[in-house]
């Protein structure tokens, strides 16, 4: 179904309230940043058995659907994040976002917009701001490989992508 981003923000939401009432998510607040604990296995395993009970999958597979909560994620983030800019509004996700972005995106097959967040001086300098330049490096160039490791294993890649990655280098 193609949903409008406020529609997909607002089911993103209410998954992450019932996620937060079954202990599956934990937002805690601190002084300037608020930090989230996704229990992931746990969160998997019991939303995949809802849904299967429920009748919520219909033809899709377990894997598409896996796909598809992490480009939600992914894209109702990226959403927020310019609204949150524009606005001037503080982004409570950032922390979180900023270590695990690109690999929700790499598992939503986001190939092409996997592509300009690597290469975004922005993305890079929040990253060496929030994670410390060594620990920000190793992240970046983790996901790099990560990346070309999917680029490398995928064969749906479209060809504007594989483009895209080899003017990347």
């Amino acid at each position: 179904a193609n949903l409008t981003e406020n529609q997909l923000r607002k089911r993103v939401r209410f998954v992450s309230e019932a996620l937060v009432s079954l202990g599956l998510l934990s937002v805690t607040a601190g002084d300037d940043q608020s930090n989230i604990e996704i229990h992931h296995p746990m969160q998997k395993d019991y939303a995949l058995s809802i849904l299967k009970e429920m009748e919520f999958m219909g033809e899709y597979s377990q894997e598409e659907t896996v796909q598809s909560w992490h480009e939600a994620y992914a894209e109702a983030y990226l959403a927020k994040k310019v609204e949150c800019d524009r606005n001037g509004v503080p982004d409570i996700l950032k922390g979180y976002s900023l270590k695990h972005l690109v690999s929700h995106m790499l598992k939503g097959k986001m190939w092409s917009k996997v592509v300009v967040l690597l290469k975004d001086e922005r993305f890079l300098r929040d990253r060496f701001d929030f994670m410390g330049l060594e620990e920000g490096t190793r992240a970046h160039v983790n996901d790099c490989r990560r990346f070309q490791q999917f680029m490398n294993n995928t064969e749906n890649v479209t060809l504007t992508t594989l483009s895209i990655y080899r003017k990347m280098g």
